[in-house]
């Protein structure tokens, strides 16, 4: 933030300025910022505070030509509109109210317990428009957050929120028919099922065994998802056989059951391994979704009250 100069001697409203008399309550300069008493004087704008920060326009004129104004000196002051005597402005963008007393920012400070108030905007390199901003907003106190996580911050979440890997350990021998492998497994918190694939731990020997793993979300089977094992597929040790892409009813609510199904079996006389279920917690994902949406909400707030610039 770098506060905007003003050379007092050339401070002077141009044709289309709002200009009102006021009484100085205190010592300034012509050129400064001043905000508006509870007598009714105008003493020296100051974003530090919110009754310093409401500055109501700019000072230009001092009694008999001069640039100091002393308490109960008459002032002229521009409340709305072009004001000349600024240098090296940035034209087209927004100033705001300074921490520095009775000067315009051309950015809102971020000092704790400062305020942010837009007080006009640039009309050329050395045309300040007085156009304050009817609001303002207090800087609270914050502490910047230590990132220890080793991630990379960008503007997009990332896909995949909230997902995990849940390992069922099977023994193959158990499954001697078709029926549930394991029933009714309760996940405390509204899911979707992503994926499921077999990792072997006991690689299976005897030839021509096969059964087929699939999922039920309550009563009603997952479309897709379901893992074909062999005798074949289940060797070595470590060997991955990928379920089919889960394609329908795939989530539940929270406190909802999942039961692991086979069926097409051939009885195995060896062989165990993990059924993975790649599960996303859909509430840990809604959650983010909901804050996004509602930050997106509040900068675009901010943008249009002024108070930030895209």
């Amino acid at each position: 933030m770098a506060d905007l100069s003003v050379t007092a001697a050339d401070c002077r409203p141009l044709p289309g300025a709002i200009v009102q008399r006021f009484t100085a309550g205190g010592t300034f300069t012509v050129g400064d910022l001043v905000y508006v008493v509870s007598d009714g004087e105008v003493e020296i704008a100051d974003a530090s505070a919110v009754t310093t920060g409401r500055a109501v326009g700019v000072c230009v004129s001092a009694p008999n030509g001069a640039t100091a104004v002393v308490a109960t000196d008459a002032v002229d002051v521009v409340v709305y509109g072009p004001v000349a005597g600024f240098t090296s402005l940035a034209e087209q963008t927004r100033n705001y109210v300074s921490i520095t007393a009775g000067k315009a920012a051309d950015a809102a400070p971020t000092a704790a317990a400062s305020i942010s108030r837009v007080f006009g905007w640039n009309k050329s390199a050395t045309i300040l428009f007085v156009d304050p901003a009817d609001g303002m907003t207090a800087q609270a106190a914050i502490t910047n957050l230590t990132d220890s996580t080793g991630g990379t911050a960008n503007d997009t979440l990332a896909v995949g929120t909230g997902e995990y890997i849940l390992s069922i350990p099977i023994d193959l021998v158990s499954i001697t028919g078709n029926a549930d492998v394991v029933t009714d497994l309760v996940i405390p918190h509204k899911f979707r099922i992503e994926a499921l694939d077999w990792n072997t731990g006991q690689p299976v020997t005897t030839g021509s065994k096969l059964t087929t793993l699939a999922l039920e979300i309550g009563a009603t089977p997952v479309t897709g998802g379901a893992v074909a094992l062999t005798s074949a597929n289940c060797t070595p040790l470590g060997a991955l056989v990928a379920g089919s892409a889960v394609t329908a009813a795939d989530t539940g609510a929270a406190a909802g059951t999942i039961t692991v199904t086979s069926a097409s079996t051939t009885a195995f006389s060896e062989g165990s391994g993990f059924l993975n279920i790649t599960i996303q917690n859909m509430d840990t994902a809604d959650n983010e979704a909901d804050l996004a949406a509602k930050l997106n909400e509040a900068l675009v707030a901010m943008e249009k009250s002024g108070i930030i610039v895209a």
